[in-house]
């Protein structure tokens, strides 16, 4: 049996809902939430070099990482989400 294809969002969808997900949980003040939703938007978003919007949206999803992780204290992590996010 296959799913249809509405049965499950698209990666694109996903990585979006993780994101905003993820910045609803650091408005809340659920860091580690936050930055557990934002990993999980990664992790959606593919590597796709040659996709200009999934490049975009892995830029976003590492600034907006980097940015719990400041918020946690974890500089190092934050630093590195940065560098991620202008490659």
């Amino acid at each position: 049996m296959t799913a249809s294809p509405s049965a499950a969002p698209a990666d694109d969808a996903i990585h979006l809902q993780q994101l905003v997900l993820g910045q609803e949980h650091q408005a809340a003040g659920r860091i580690d939430e936050a930055i557990a939703a934002f990993r999980r938007g990664l992790d959606a978003a593919g590597g796709d070099g040659a996709n200009p919007q999934v490049m975009a949206a892995r830029a976003e999803l590492h600034a907006k990482l980097g940015n719990a992780y400041m918020l946690r204290g974890d500089l190092a992590l934050a630093g590195a989400s940065y560098t991620a996010a202008l490659r």
